[in-house]
């Protein structure tokens, strides 16, 4: 070649692997809760649930950074579903952190939940 050029080289793998991800669908909510970092407590939003799962939106003050979490972090949430007046509390870790100006959603993979809790979102799913 006389003069250099730009060139991508790429390589496929030799295996495919499948995974997935969910194993059942999102469901759209609005579920007031209390998300629970560092031993803090901060008012939140579930905004959709599934049996393993939910995404949670909480709005931070700018004072509040050093409560944000991160990928990886465990923390708790609790809440009460509609139709139910039992507080419930879900153990989770953080998978996914978006950011939208102070707001923050988190993706959260349910870790430890007690029998009455997924009793409550099946219940809850099952009347949408």
């Amino acid at each position: 070649l006389a003069k250099p050029i730009r060139a991508i080289v790429l390589e496929y793998p030799k295996e495919l692997h499948l995974r997935i991800l969910r194993s059942s669908s999102r469901v759209i909510c609005r579920i007031p809760s209390t998300f629970i970092f560092k031993g803090a407590g901060k008012e939140s939003i579930i905004s959709d649930i599934t049996q393993q799962g939910c995404r949670i939106e909480i709005t931070y003050q700018l004072s509040e950074k050093n409560y944000i979490a991160r990928s990886d972090d465990n923390i708790k949430i609790e809440c009460t579903f509609p139709g139910n007046t039992e507080v419930h509390t879900i153990s989770g870790i953080i998978r996914n952190v978006k950011k939208k100006q102070l707001t923050l959603l988190y993706g959260v993979q349910f870790t430890e939940i007690t029998e009455s809790t997924k009793n409550a979102i099946v219940k809850y799913l099952s009347t949408l």
